[in-house]
């Protein structure tokens, strides 16, 4: 994904917290070594980053160590040196040292506050970084989860496929796609003695809203109503069904275009036939 300049100024606060990963960061030393405000920006945010620590309060040693400290630095009163004066009266041989100018605490009250709002932002930027990990951490397992489902529900075919073809009363027949929908197919296979059926479907348009594809037996030139059903997004389908007695000899198999809760006899178009 290619990154704006809006993403890069984003991560330098991430970056400045030692919040980035190496490839995020391999990324942005890429960005910012051919843009000299990305790098200007970068140096602002280690630098405030860095100034932090002056912001805590200081904690005072303990009486011991302190007094330690005093007396290895404590002044010695030295021994008193005769000053020589000027014709105009001032010291000759004092050197003047340089005024310091006072501190000045609301300087510094400015720039903490200067430094926790740059740090607000840059957990702020953190805190979406990471919810953006976690999104798409949590978008992955959906994918994987519907992934082992849709592999359950194929094993599992494939094992009621396999009993089915394996009883000696067992038949398959063909289904092929008429004009309307000629590049779908289907196989249903069932037991002659129980009945016991499984269609399975390919290539099937989605079924609009309030409507359903079902399965029909056709005997004599009579249809006997199945169950619905809908395939998936992929075109493919399956309905475990029952074919009565009538039609288990010579019956001839077809799929049309019904109503959501199937109806009676078949008023759609048919989409598959054996």
């Amino acid at each position: 994904m290619d990154l704006t300049r809006e993403n890069h100024e984003e991560m330098l606060a991430a970056r400045a917290l030692g919040a980035l990963t190496d490839a995020e960061a391999s990324q942005l030393e890429t960005a910012m070594a051919s843009d000299a405000g990305l790098r200007a920006l970068a140096l602002e945010m280690d630098e405030a980053a860095a100034m932090l620590a002056y912001a805590a309060e200081p904690i005072p040693p303990p009486a011991a160590i302190r007094e330690r400290i005093l007396s290895s630095t404590r002044i010695r009163t030295a021994v008193p040196r005769r000053v020589e004066l000027a014709s105009d009266g001032t010291p000759e041989n004092v050197v003047a040292f340089p005024v310091r100018e006072a501190n000045r605490p609301s300087a510094w009250r400015n720039r903490i506050a200067a430094i926790a709002a740059v740090l607000v932002i840059g957990f702020a930027v953190i805190t979406f970084i990471q919810l953006r990990r976690a999104t798409d951490a949590a978008a992955d397992l959906l994918k994987s989860n519907q992934r082992v489902q849709e592999l359950e529900r194929e094993v599992t075919h494939q094992r009621e496929l396999r009993d089915l073809l394996a009883s000696p009363d067992s038949s398959l027949v063909a289904m092929n796609g008429t004009e309307v929908t000629p590049a779908a197919n289907a196989k249903i296979v069932y037991d002659r003695k129980t009945g016991q059926a499984l269609l399975v479907t390919d290539k099937l348009p989605v079924a609009p809203a309030g409507k359903a594809y079902q399965l029909w037996f056709i005997v004599d030139g009579k249809p006997i109503p199945s169950q619905v059903f809908k395939p998936g997004a992929d075109g493919r389908g399956e309905l475990r069904t029952q074919v009565p007695p009538e039609g288990r000899s010579n019956a001839i198999f077809a799929v049309t275009l019904e109503k959501e809760a199937g109806v009676l006899a078949p008023e759609g178009k048919i989409y598959l036939k054996s």
